[in-house]
């Protein structure tokens, strides 16, 4: 056998690597690390297989990429040339998972394929791994050893060379002696036989004891049988009752399922039987038909868009001189892109150019009124010139800087002034709505401004006041005299219901007009001038449920007489024309209508 030609395409350090050996001798050599002895062990596994995971050292994994493996070329005596591929494709064993393709091409020009056996056969000539390994393919370190081998070692190492074992036996030999000093050796202590002959003389000396010991072991041996016997007992009556737990706790756990079940079966039954339907023609009926109507849908629009082209291809008829200059319009159409970004091109130089002219013009009219482009083009500015403008720009960035802050001020201000438009929108429509609610509330009092309005409501809630103090304060009452009703329990209450009374008519006439000038919300005016009248109507009541007295009705003499006449007179200032003719009584049930009729008593009415 003559090797020829290696091409390895990872293996090792080496990586894409084509050797020719086609000289009578091919001598490699190149320093350390360089990869001699890797192309040493791809010969061996190119020629034997490429070693499994278990071996890493010989198994030389690709460091730098590449497939693992290559291509071995040889020549055999009768000049056939073989050509052996061999690439590992991932595993732990050699053989099984790497791929092997082997060739030979005779002289005559036939080409047949063989495989490892009759490879190493023909090729080989029947030689083992071993074998070529100790005598044909030997390595540095093997070298080393065959040199530190004695005369009679270096004779036993041929010799067994020659049979394909080499040192491997000498070294085997060697390691049995040494196996076999660590079991036994004359007069040793620590050897494993050793350790065991003192071991059985231990255990001879304890059964000698334990003799003495065979009556309390048989009965204890007795006894740990009956024990035994019982817990079997118990073991199986434990695994009954376990085995009946589990099947009555599953038989509960799977009830509902059992009853869904039952009921199931019964429908079941109930169904007729279809014995070509097959298990999932359900989901795989809703799925064909949806996509049968995507499909549908699909169809009918190509449909329509088909029919929307003919009927646009029917208007236009073909144009003669259209078709004749077809090259010329392809080629245009074909330009049209680049010219369609020329021509944006161009507008947006356009545009910037407009922008720059007018930016131009602004910066020529802030200079001053006569300067234009000439005036522009024939300044000729001096170094201090220069250096003044420079300053100007600084000033004229800073002012930017400061109008921008004050731009974004502004902004600022404005989006409060829109959020205090809209608070003030909103209290124009409560105000709206309390107006509203007023008018309806005050629909029987006439037509007048606020001013007016306030003082005439003043003056009758002091009329009224008046009033008041002259029913309370002594006037002629009907049916009973006046001195009997300030004695007792009854006129002391009267008395403090009387400056409670007065207080609250004060707290009424005082509270709202102070609201109004603190800024307060109408609706809080009006709801205290609710709350406090309501408070003074109750007052009222209650001090005339104390005093039940018939007092003269109003127009009898005296400062009553005079206080019914002045309300009078405000109720005519206050109601309209409709209103004094109707009576304040016959108008609607607003409250503040309900409010001006409880300043009068019950019964009352005008003269």
């Amino acid at each position: 056998m003559k090797i020829e030609e290696l091409q390895i395409g990872g293996y090792g350090r080496l990586h894409n690597r084509e050797m020719k050996l086609d000289s009578g001798v091919s001598l490699l050599y190149g320093r350390n690390e360089a990869g001699k002895s890797t192309t040493l062990q791809f010969i061996r596994a190119m020629l034997f297989g490429i070693p499994g995971r278990v071996n890493p050292q010989e198994r030389y994994e690709p460091a730098q990429g590449g497939q693992h493996g290559g291509m071995l070329a040889a020549r055999d005596s009768e000049g056939g040339q073989w050509r052996i591929r061999r690439y590992m494709t991932g595993g732990e064993t050699p053989g099984r998972s790497e791929k092997l393709h082997i060739t030979v091409s005779h002289p005559d020009g036939r080409t047949e394929e063989a495989g490892q056996t009759e490879m190493e056969r023909r090729l080989l000539g029947g030689i083992s791994r071993s074998m070529f390994r100790q005598l044909f393919a030997v390595s540095l370190d093997e070298l080393q050893e065959l040199g530190a081998l004695q005369s009679e070692e270096m004779s036993s190492y041929l010799f067994h060379a020659g049979m394909g074992g080499g040192g491997e036996i000498m070294r085997a030999e060697r390691r049995l002696q040494q196996d076999a000093e660590k079991l036994y050796k004359p007069r040793g202590k620590v050897q494993e036989a050793a350790k065991i002959l003192q071991s059985i003389e231990k255990l001879e000396r304890e059964a000698a004891e334990s003799r003495s010991y065979l009556l309390r072991y048989n009965q204890n041996i007795a006894a740990l049988e009956a024990v035994e016997l019982q817990l079997a007992q118990l073991e199986d009556r434990r695994r009954i009752a376990a085995g009946r737990l589990v099947h009555l706790r599953k038989a509960q756990e799977i009830r509902e399922l059992w009853l869904k079940w039952s009921e199931a079966k019964l429908e079941l039954a109930e169904l007729p039987v279809i014995a070509a339907f097959p298990e999932d023609g359900a989901a795989r009926w809703r799925t064909l038909e949806s996509e049968v109507q995507n499909v549908e849908g699909v169809v009918f629009r190509l449909q329509r868009q088909h029919r929307d082209l003919a009927a646009e291809l029917a208007k236009q008829p073909p144009d003669e001189r259209l078709q004749a200059q077809g090259p010329q319009l392809e080629a245009l159409d074909r330009r049209r892109s680049s010219y369609e970004d020329k021509k944006a091109e161009a507008e947006r130089l356009a545009a910037e150019l407009d922008a720059l002219q007018e930016h131009l013009e602004r910066i020529l009219r802030g200079i001053g009124a006569g300067w234009g482009k000439a005036e522009l083009a024939g300044f000729s500015a001096t170094a201090a010139d220069r250096e003044a403008a420079r300053r100007f720009a600084a000033g004229f960035s800073a002012y930017d800087r400061r109008m921008e802050a004050r731009e974004a001020e502004r902004q600022t201000l404005r989006s409060r002034l829109a959020a205090a438009a809209a608070s003030l929108q909103a209290a124009d429509r409560a105000l709206a709505r309390e107006h509203a609610a007023g008018a309806a509330d005050f629909a029987g009092l006439a037509k007048r401004s606020p001013r007016e309005l306030l003082q005439l409501w003043d003056e009758l809630q002091l009329a009224a006041e008046r009033w008041r103090e002259a029913q309370l304060g002594g006037e002629p009452l009907r049916g009973r005299g006046a001195a009997g009703s300030g004695t007792g329990s009854a006129g002391r209450r009267a008395q403090r219901y009387r400056r409670m009374l007065l207080a609250g008519a004060a707290l009424t006439l005082l509270l709202p007009p102070a609201l109004w000038l603190t800024g307060a919300p109408p609706v809080s005016a009006w709801a205290a001038l609710g709350l406090l009248a309501a408070a003074d109507l109750a007052l009222w009541a209650a001090l005339r449920a104390e005093r039940r007295a018939d007092a003269a009705p109003p127009g009898h003499g005296g400062e009553g007489d005079a206080a019914a006449a002045e309300m009078r007179r405000l109720r005519g200032c206050c109601s309209p024309a409709r209103s004094r003719r109707a009576g304040l009584a016959g108008r609607g049930s607003g409250s503040g209508r309900r409010e001006a009729q409880a300043l009068m008593p019950a019964g009352w009415r005008p003269g």
